[in-house]
This record gives structure tokens, sequence and C-alpha cells, in this order.
């Protein structure tokens, strides 16, 4: 009876345990970095293409940035100054629901606030090999102060030795950099950046040994098994990331073709087709033609001719005549006899 008491207890949670969890803020202030967790039993990756982002039921041009880390998914993204709420939508990923496979979309809603956030960071999560660094920016219209505390989830208990910021000044954008110093085992840790009441908590993954380590570490050994020291990180390709959340045709600009070239700085406008266009907010006009393909077929021309040339004039040049010595000698005595026959 009481194993049958256990084992109805375990089937009760395990559809709640395999379900998927997202670990985030409901609420967000402009300009903040968004990070969030996302947790479940996933049969595949989550990419960047399968994240978006809508107010409302129109998807918005905020771009998200994606890692696994220790068996978990986790996200960031730099938030717009618009105040609304939003949603963070997960398409076509398969996980485990319970005890089935589902494909269903994954929707988080969230509100950005008429508050501005005190500063912003450039990253959610950091995952390396070496030292590193986080941009922040005072987002206040006063000076504030940024302090720093480190927490070690696993691996080398010593702390990072960190270059604070200082004060930054209105707008200041300042790095804060990490010397990860002679670690010699994975580290995971969390960076708390804080100022006032408002903070941060940036997961750190430094999944190598640092150089220093590395090198002791050769001298005692003949082999490393690179092995032990491999982690799965899925990297994310450059593109040209939005830089508004209008169209183009409602900025009246205009999209120009291949061919063309703006007389003015462009926006990258998300359009109607889901893709990023390069908007032209003056004049489009006609690209001139480089002059490197005429020089290189010029140059060519020049080689090939100066190659005939001295070709023919190697190949058909008339051969020298073979002098004989001794011929030479006989027709001087041949000579001296006729001369002296006259005689």
């Amino acid at each position: 009876m009481k194993q049958l008491i256990i084992f109805s207890i375990f089937l009760f949670l395990f559809p709640v345990v395999s379900s998927i969890e997202f670990t985030m803020n409901q609420e967000f202030q402009k300009g903040e970095t968004l990070i969030a967790k996302v947790s479940g039993n996933f049969m595949e990756p989550i990419l960047k293409e399968n994240i978006g982002f809508f107010r409302g039921h129109v998807r918005v041009a905020i771009e998200p940035f994606v890692a696994k880390i220790n068996e978990e998914f986790y996200i960031y993204a730099h938030l717009p100054e618009n105040s609304d709420n939003y949603s963070i939508v997960i398409t076509g990923v398969k996980y485990f629901k319970g005890s089935k496979i589902s494909d269903t979309n994954l929707t988080e809603d969230f509100t950005i606030t008429n508050q501005t956030a005190q500063f912003s960071v450039d990253k959610g999560f950091v995952v390396s090999d070496d030292d590193f660094y986080l941009e922040v920016q005072n987002l206040q219209d006063f000076a504030i102060t940024i302090n720093v505390g480190q927490q070690t989830i696993l691996g080398d208990t010593d702390d990072f030795r960190v270059t604070n910021p200082g004060i930054l000044k209105s707008g200041d954008i300042e790095k804060i950099n990490f010397a990860i110093g002679e670690l010699t085992e994975p580290t995971l840790k969390t960076m708390a950046l804080t100022s006032g009441e408002f903070s941060y908590e940036i997961l750190v993954d430094i999944y190598g040994i640092s150089r220093e380590a590395k090198e002791v570490a050769m001298e005692g050994k003949d082999f490393i098994d690179l092995d032990e020291q491999e982690k799965e990180i899925i990297v994310v390709e450059e593109e040209y990331v939005p830089t508004t959340t209008a169209t183009c045709g409602e900025l009246n600009g205009t999209i120009c073709t291949e061919d063309q070239e703006c007389d003015e700085e462009v926006e990258y406008t998300p359009e109607k087709d889901k893709t990023t266009g390069k908007c032209c907010l003056g004049t489009c006009t006609e690209k001139p033609e480089s002059s490197t393909g005429a020089i290189i077929g010029w140059g060519l021309v020049i080689v090939i001719i100066g190659f005939l040339i001295w070709f023919l004039k190697f190949r058909y040049r008339p051969a020298k005549r073979e002098i004989n010595l001794l011929d030479i000698g006989k027709g001087k005595k041949l000579e001296s006899k006729k001369g002296s026959t006259k005689s």
C-alpha cells in the first residue's frame, strides 16, 4: 500500500516536473536588459530563429541571444523604451510535456513600465574560457554607482578580479573587466550588478581552465584529454538588427535596389515579410561603376600581348649558322695555294 501511494505521487508530480518553465521578471523598466531562463526536457535546442517578441499580436524588432548552460536555456534581449504589454514566444521546438512530445508554442507575457532603468548591460550571460567584460550605460539623468558582487554555483570558489567602473555620469558607457585568474576547473558563477535597488544577475560560465593553469598542467602531464573540457555552445550568427519598430513606408523612406546606394544614412526597419530592410531616408542613386574590373581587364590584355611578342620573337627567330673552324682553315689554305699558282 505504501509503495502504491509513492507511485501515485510520482505519477502526479511527473507532468509538473517535465513541463517547461520560464523564469523571468513579469515587469521591466524602459531600456532594461531582459534575462530569462527556460527549463525543461527539450528534444532539440532553442535557437535564435525560434524566439520572437510581440507587442499585442504585432511582432516587434527585439533581437534575442540564447545559449545552453548547465542543461538550461538562457535568453537575453535589450528592451525598447516603449511602455506596453509584450510577450516572448518560442516556436518550432519539440519538448516533452509529461510523457508526450509537444511542439506547442511557448509564451510568456511581460510588461515594460513607464519607468526608466538605472542602467543597461550589454549581456545577460557570458560563456567563455578567458577573461571577459560587461559593458554598462547609465540611463538616468544623474550620476550612479554600480557595485559588483559574485557567487559561485559550481567549480572554483576564488573570486574573479574585477575592475569597478566607479561613478557613471548621465549617459556614460563603461566596461567592467573580469580576470578569471588561475582557474583549475570549469566554473559557474553569478555576477550581481547593483545600483540602489536596481540590479542584474548575470550568469557566467567559464568552461575551460585558464592559460596559467594550462601551462602548469602541461608541465606535469604528457597528455591532456581535451574531451574533459568540451562544452556545448550555440553560436549566434550576426545579422542586421532593426533600429526602429516602424516600417520603411511608415518612415516615408525608400528601400534601394542592389544597384543603388543611399546618399544619407540608412535605418534598418522591420518589414511585413519579416525581413530587415535598409531604409533610405534620403535619395537612392545609381552606384558608380567600379574601375577595378577595367583595370584588371586591361592588365590581362597587356600581359597576354607581352607573352605573344616574347613567344613569337624566340620561336621564329632565324637559327644561327654553325661555324666550323676546320672548314675555315681549309678555305684559307686553298686560297693561299691558288695565289702561289698564279704567281
